[in-house]
């Protein structure tokens, strides 16, 4: 919502390109960083986006790893994806994380259900 990290949402949506949201996510990079950037990811639905969430499903960081993996869900759905230049890792990522991606999905939706709830 509005706040302080309104604006920042606002600015980095139109100022970053998919690329160098994934770049941010990268490891090196300071905490608060990599998680706003997944979470910025998590809202752009291309397959790059959708490939670093994968990529990222268990990263140490407790942000990180839970925006990915809200983001990772989509895979179930997302038709675009299959048929990207990243269509083989995807569906090699999807696949090794099948069972925990039902879970994932229904973590996500109970999370959502009790933020609209508040």
């Amino acid at each position: 919502g509005p706040g302080a990290g309104g604006g920042a949402w606002g600015a980095a949506r139109g100022e970053v390109t998919v690329a160098q949201l994934v770049a941010l996510t990268a490891p090196g990079e300071p905490p608060e960083r990599r998680a706003l950037a997944m979470q910025l990811l998590a809202c752009s639905y291309e397959p790059e986006a959708l490939l670093t969430a994968l990529r990222l499903v268990d990263d140490p960081l407790p942000a990180v790893r839970a925006a990915a993996r809200g983001d990772a869900c989509r895979v179930l759905w997302d038709r675009a994806a299959a048929r990207s230049p990243h269509a083989d890792e995807i569906r090699a990522l999807a696949e090794r994380h099948r069972e925990r991606l039902t879970v994932w999905l229904a973590e996500t939706r109970r999370r959502n259900r009790a933020l609209r709830n508040r």
